[in-house]
């Protein structure tokens, strides 16, 4: 934020806006979402690394153009999500380095689009692989997508109510009123800064908006252009604000010049951030109810264990008649052999509850559950 406003308020407040938000739960609770956080991270620390050389004036040397394609290569690894960065590089250039009219066009996509380029061809195989290869994920109801300007702006509104800890105030027809809202304010003020933001939190969200699940937590990278944008509002607000009271402080002949202490952003920031502790308060105890409740029972399960089961050999071979945990989760195999941190165990279940029959292995443990609780039973031995 510091970076493309060279404004400290501005990355101030914008991180105080992107720092914490109640429905993005699960990347602070689940080790599941390890990988988003490393996208993100990898995704705009390539993002920064190439924005501060060209604001330096430089064209990136081979060197640098080696590490910008591994940081982007390490966020494409972890997550999906980075999918979006060559469109941003190439954004950032025709906003802040536009082409000199059509004439300068060629020479544009010569120079200053080969950022977007370079990244854009490491994203092809990876695109290719991701969608048309084995196992790809369109093969995945889950992952299928339903492309069209409908369901974009369908799924756009549905994710701006939990963003916004509304239940059900956005719709298709507010949501395209806000969006426009901003984009003319961004074109009023002439404010590349503010329409680079607007862009990026209106494409960003292009690698799953048109998935037909969902989850609040999708919006972690588009969220920093959200928080951009308001952070630049807010403090093209408080400035206007501000010389509108030393302006009317000097006629009256209080002050004879506006003091030279920050006290504007001081104010602005203890103020946004009481508001923000009073919005994030509730949401955070509704979000966390519900994150523990859709959860596996694993403490409940470990515990379980710990009461029937405290120890037990290596290369044990142990039978659940039934668990807590769906079919064909594997949350109970990685649980007992985290518990008794033991990889040789060998687990069995049996959803239905039915003994094994005579013929079958043996088990040297075996275990019903029930009501909450293990409980152990006797089947034939090794």
């Amino acid at each position: 934020a510091k970076t493309l406003s060279r404004s400290t308020e501005v990355a101030t407040l914008a991180t105080l806006l992107v720092t914490y938000h109640a429905w993005f739960v699960d990347l602070y609770y689940s080790s599941g979402t390890v990988y988003e956080l490393l996208c993100f991270f990898f995704y705009f620390t390539a993002l920064l690394y190439y924005v501060r050389i060209r604001q330096a004036g430089r064209w990136l040397r081979p060197a640098q153009w080696a590490w910008l394609c591994l940081l982007y290569l390490c966020a494409l690894n972890a997550k999906e999500m980075a999918v979006t960065l060559p469109l941003f590089l190439g954004i950032y250039e025709f906003l802040f380095s536009p082409p000199a009219g059509l004439s300068g066009m060629e020479r544009w996509l010569r120079q200053e689009f080969r950022g977007a380029f370079l990244t854009g061809i490491l994203t092809l195989p990876f695109a290719i692989g991701k969608l048309l290869g084995a196992g790809s994920l369109i093969e995945n109801p889950a992952y299928r997508p339903a492309i069209s300007g409908g369901k974009f702006l369908d799924t756009f509104h549905l994710y701006l109510n939990p963003f916004f800890y509304q239940d059900h105030f956005f719709r298709d027809s507010n949501t395209a009123q806000l969006l426009l809202l901003m984009l003319v304010v961004a074109l009023w003020q002439k404010s590349r800064v503010l329409l680079f933001s607007w862009t990026f939190l209106l494409l960003s969200v292009l690698p799953f908006i048109f998935l037909p699940h969902y989850a609040a937590f999708f919006l972690y990278i588009p969220s920093v252009g959200w928080a951009l944008f308001g952070a630049s509002i807010i403090v093209s607000l408080r400035k206007l604000l501000w010389r509108g009271v030393c302006s009317i402080s000097v006629k009256l002949g209080r002050v004879k010049a506006p003091p030279g202490w920050p006290v504007g952003p001081i104010l602005i920031f203890l103020l946004l951030a009481c508001v923000l502790g009073i919005a994030h308060r509730p949401e955070s105890l509704k979000t966390l109810a519900h994150f523990r409740s859709v959860q596996p029972p694993v403490r409940e399960m470990t515990a379980e264990l710990d009461r029937e089961l405290p120890t037990v050999p290596a290369r044990s071979r142990i039978l659940f008649l039934d668990d807590p945990f769906p079919a064909g989760d594997y949350s109970l195999l990685f649980l007992v052999r985290l518990f008794y941190d033991d990889l040789s165990l060998e687990i069995g279940r049996r959803k239905s509850g039915a003994l094994p029959p005579e013929d079958d292995q043996p088990y040297d443990f075996a275990f019903t559950f029930s009501n909450n609780r293990l409980t152990s039973v006797s089947v034939p031995r090794r």
